[in-house]
């Protein structure tokens, strides 16, 4: 089972997948899109994603629970 972690910010958007708790994969893009998203959660059997933005919200259509976080998030 794998988990992915996603943060957004002014430049880039960190693409982070975790194995139980080892860090497998990290990647930088400059703009994420729905088609090599989906395409990450496929190659590594993603079960749950968390993701955090300063910028843009989270409107992909993934089945797969998303924990969002954005500069309103109380915590």
């Amino acid at each position: 089972m794998a988990n992915l972690v996603i943060d957004t910010g002014n430049t880039f958007t960190k693409i982070a997948v975790f194995e139980h708790d080892k860090l497998v994969s990290i990647t930088k893009v400059a703009q994420l899109n729905e088609e090599d998203l989906k395409a990450i959660v496929q190659k590594h059997a993603i079960k749950k994603l968390i993701y955090a933005s300063v910028k843009q919200d989270f409107d992909f259509k993934l089945a797969i629970p998303v924990l969002k976080f954005n500069h309103q998030t109380k915590i």
